[in-house]
């Protein structure tokens, strides 16, 4: 299964476009067990182990609080990002609704988002890293052509409001934690 991840990230990464294409035209499966979820358990293990690293005495609870924060804040961002992606598409992108197919591509679209929590978590003195996320807006924007079908006239629209919805549903949420456990540090 984490050979697959890796081949299904190296794809994306290299040639976004090839990757969308292979994915339009496999069967649409749910992929959150088998993409998703090890992502942001990869993402909670760095949250982990960062804090670990990261602090002159390890304090348990806390270290579990990170934890739980990095991976609910991602968790809630797929879903809730592609759920406002499901409910914006007809009114703003003339899409049919359709959350499989919504969840397929912000779980994919994710990826960068993933990768740079990920190194984040275990290196966040590298704050430039941040920078990597505006590829997502590249891999975005092929796959609104390829995978989402979205119309020439509307792809910009698309790729500008689903770039902000996968990028910042996450983020929101993991502000909105924070600001709940006050005692986390981050």
């Amino acid at each position: 299964m984490y050979k697959q991840i890796y081949e299904k990230i190296k794809l994306l990464l290299i040639q976004p476009r090839k990757f969308w294409e292979e994915e339009a035209n496999k069967s649409k499966e749910d992929i959150a067990g088998n993409f998703v979820y090890p992502l942001l358990g990869f993402v909670a293990l760095a949250a982990f182990i960062g804090y670990w690293w990261d602090t002159d005495t390890f304090h348990l609870p806390r270290a579990l609080q990170v934890t739980c924060v990095s991976f609910v804040a991602g968790f809630a961002g797929y879903f809730i990002a592609a759920f406002l992606i499901d409910e914006l598409s007809p009114g703003l992108f003339h899409l049919k609704k359709n959350i499989l197919k919504a969840r397929i591509f912000v779980g994919y679209a994710s990826v960068i988002f993933y990768l740079v929590t990920i190194f984040m978590n275990l290196l966040p003195s590298f704050f430039f890293v941040f920078l990597f996320l505006f590829y997502t807006v590249y891999i975005i924007w092929e796959g609104s052509d390829v995978f989402m079908k979205v119309k020439e006239k509307d792809r910009q629209k698309f790729t500008l409001g689903a770039s902000v919805v996968i990028v910042g549903a996450p983020l929101l949420i993991e502000k909105v934690l924070l600001a709940l456990l006050p005692s986390v540090n981050m």
